[in-house]
């Protein structure tokens, strides 16, 4: 099971976590309507102190963009390498 069934569902498996983490990132927003107090809500006191909006948000852009392309490329990256296990693994013919 570890080296035929459990490699073949990985393949299968791993985008949708890794969808799940990028959109969890940018939802993180919602949390602050609940008190949290997250990285858009700090640009909101940030902004509302000195009435830069588009500073802070461009600013916040500039973090959000580079964490979502570091987790894409982190789920690519183990896409590829159980594409990869699994290419290598014998075929068993009948």
């Amino acid at each position: 099971m570890r080296r035929i069934i459990l490699p073949q569902a990985m393949i299968v498996a791993i985008p949708n976590p890794g969808n799940s983490l990028i959109s969890l990132l940018k939802s993180t927003s919602l949390a602050f309507t609940i008190g949290v107090m997250d990285m858009l809500g700090k640009a909101k006191v940030v902004a509302g102190n000195n009435m830069r909006y588009f500073e802070v948000y461009i600013g916040l852009a500039l973090l959000y963009w580079p964490m979502c392309i570091l987790i894409e490329f982190a789920v690519h990256k183990l896409e590829k390498r159980f594409n990869f296990l699994q290419s290598r693994q014998p075929a068993h013919g009948v």
